[in-house]
């Protein structure tokens, strides 16, 4: 089992809106290195876990994409509307702490983040 470093860093303004679906995503850049520097290609989605740690945002992991080499961006979807009966799923005004775990094979690591969204409806 190896380690691996993990960082994390929200897109800034770190929310904006998919212009096919109008729901709100939320970006974050993640890099991935073993304990020597060298960054981790071809991991997917399943070997990610964005987990919320504190804060009210709720949603799913949509895409975990490989950009270049040992650097991904993590799309997440809001999971339910800002106010009952809104057309489209958003995110509510809230400061956010995730946890983000990597796990390939034996071989883990993780972080935390903190996202602030602000702005919204």
């Amino acid at each position: 089992m190896s380690l691996l470093l993990v960082e994390a860093q929200p897109r800034i303004p770190a929310v904006h809106n998919n212009p096919t679906t109008e729901e709100d995503l939320l970006v974050v850049a993640v890099s991935v290195t073993d304990a020597d520097g060298n960054p981790r290609e071809g991991l997917t989605d399943a070997n990610v876990n964005f987990t919320l740690v504190t804060g009210g945002l709720s949603g799913t992991v949509d895409d975990f994409v490989d950009v270049d080499s040992g650097l991904y961006g993590l799309q997440f979807s809001a999971g339910q509307p800002a106010t009952a009966g809104g057309p489209f799923p958003s995110f509510l005004n809230s400061l956010n702490v995730f946890a983000v775990a990597i796990t390939d094979g034996s071989d883990n690591g993780q972080t935390l983040v903190q996202i602030n969204v602000s702005g919204r409806p």
